[in-house]
């Protein structure tokens, strides 16, 4: 009797972690567990990697590789072909030095991690590692033969050899595992926040569709302003910043949901993602059902989510993850908030850009381009296949008077001397145009002149052409930083580029003075 009174008021527990519910219509139907979260401390043993884990580990490896591509491309051009604009070299000497080098390291960035540490930098972020059928690390003859044969699973890809070999295969294996004797198995680690599932906790398509016309609002002004930092006057930078442009805006979706298994949208209406076992989304969950967008934005996708007995649209089921309707947490609203900053920081910076897509002389000659050609080529030929300034200088008094750095006073004559390469030859000729533009220290046009040099005439042999043109500095010039802006036109070719370059001026003696204009001599 005393034991029945001293039970009484009591609750036996149940750790969450240890039921294996199916997700059907056996879930609790208790309203109020619908939120209820298991902090777990127990750690889990490893278990063998699932396909989407060791995707998404892949796709962060090789969107490095890329992105390491482009930021080596440049200084190899800048070295061994004397400019650092220009295509992609695929053939010929340098297209095979490049890539074979490019190759190289990308053996190694697989092969070195994965033998001192068992785990490439994807594998680490997914939580997976490379181990021998004995369980033991993989030693450096595993880790080089399982990435030797890595081409031939990229290859085969297209055919589905390396899906159906880690489908028929113990352990899901592919074709590099098989030659190394490894394996990859996913540590569970400390246990992930649970949810108490239920049939009405499912997340509406009408409710996550409006989720997601806010997070599209949001996304639209940082791509918005994303845009506008393109500028036909920086080439190189702005073909950096189209060619990285799809992982900034994958990023810009993924990173919330991993780090807050939520989107700013999402907090709003009242959801989170997790996965179908009730678990808290990870990177690899949140990295596959935002790269499924691709595919699913559209109406077949909301369709399929309208349909499906558990609201899942493609990417969900790639990913293995639901939508659920859950109480809102302060994750959320650091998901907002820095969402919102980013695109207001997105959009100010772009509008700081003068010569945004909004602006009327906008050109694109940014794309990358990739050079198919082959062969050995001087610098002077790589040169020659780019219309482009060549040896810009600032010079005071004469033509041949350097200024480094472009410092002058009021009252100087300023000469910009520079070399045209890159131009195309028609019967023997050539035919470029220039225009001459100077903005004030205050940013209000100074100068504008067109055709200030009208070159037409035949070559005696191709090479670069000298420009000149010079400016008389008035007595009281405003100091400050001037940007002298010069356009190109290839009228044979039908090209025209930008570029700017910078001089300074120093205070006039008198600064109670108007300002004098700039004039300028052809």
């Amino acid at each position: 009797m005393a034991a029945d009174e001293r039970n009484q008021g009591k609750t036996d527990l149940i750790d969450v972690g240890e039921i294996a519910t199916e997700f059907d219509d056996e879930f609790t139907s208790d309203a109020g567990e619908a939120t209820a979260q298991a902090e777990q401390t127990d750690t889990g043993g490893p278990t063998i990697a699932e396909p989407r884990d060791r995707f998404a580990a892949f796709f962060i490896d090789a969107s490095l590789l890329y992105v390491l591509y482009w930021l080596l491309m440049l200084p190899y051009r800048a070295i061994a072909m004397g400019a650092m604009a220009g295509p992609v070299p695929l053939s010929g000497a340098n297209g095979l030095i490049f890539n074979g080098i490019f190759l190289l390291l990308a053996f190694l960035w697989f092969t070195i991690p994965e033998f001192a540490f068992g785990a490439s930098v994807g594998k680490l972020l997914c939580h997976l590692s490379v181990r021998r059928t004995d369980g033991n690390p993989p030693n450096i003859l595993s880790a080089v033969l399982r990435n030797l044969v890595r081409p031939f699973d990229i290859l085969l890809s297209p055919i589905l050899v390396p899906m159906a070999c880690m489908e028929w295969t113990m352990w899901n294996r592919r074709l590099g595992d098989l030659a190394g004797g490894t394996l990859v198995i996913k540590h569970l680690g400390r246990a992930p926040k649970q949810f108490a599932l239920s049939m009405d906790m499912l997340a509406g398509t009408t409710r996550r569709g409006i989720a997601f016309l806010i997070d599209v609002v949001i996304f639209g002004a940082f791509a918005a302003g994303y845009l506008m930092l393109l500028n036909p006057r920086s080439p190189v930078a702005s073909m950096l910043l189209t060619v990285f442009a799809p992982f900034f805006f994958l990023a810009f979706f993924t990173l919330p949901e991993w780090l807050t298994h939520t989107s700013p949208g999402k907090w709003i209406m009242g959801m989170s993602v997790c996965h179908e076992d009730g678990t808290a989304g990870t990177l690899a969950t949140a990295l596959i059902r935002n790269f499924w967008r691709i595919f699913d934005t559209n109406p077949f996708g909301f369709l399929t989510s309208y349909m499906g007995a558990r609201k899942q649209r493609p990417g969900d089921q790639a990913a293995g993850s639901l939508v659920i309707k859950v109480s809102r947490e302060w994750r959320g609203i650091v998901a907002l908030v820095a969402s919102i900053l980013v695109s207001a920081i997105a959009v100010y910076a772009g509008l700081q850009n003068r010569d945004n897509f909004l602006s009327g002389d906008f050109e694109v000659n940014f794309l990358p381009s990739l050079d198919t050609r082959g062969g050995a080529r001087s610098v002077e030929e790589i040169q020659s296949l780019n219309l482009g300034i060549r040896n810009f200088r600032f010079a005071a008094g004469d033509p041949d008077t350097v200024r480094k750095p472009p410092i002058f006073q009021p009252g100087e004559t300023l000469y910009m001397v520079f070399e045209v390469g890159g131009y195309k030859v028609e019967r023997g000729g050539v035919w470029i145009q220039e225009d001459l533009s100077v903005m004030y220290p205050d940013g209000s046009l100074g100068l504008r002149l067109e055709n200030i040099n009208d070159f037409k005439q035949e070559l005696a042999q191709k090479g670069l052409i000298r420009f000149e043109n010079n400016i008389a500095l008035p007595q009281r010039s405003q100091p400050g930083r001037y940007t002298v802006t010069i356009t190109l036109r290839d009228k044979f070719a039908r090209r025209e580029i930008k570029e700017q370059r910078f001089f300074y001026i120093t205070p006039p003696e008198d600064n109670r003075a108007p300002a004098g204009r700039i004039e300028t001599e052809r």
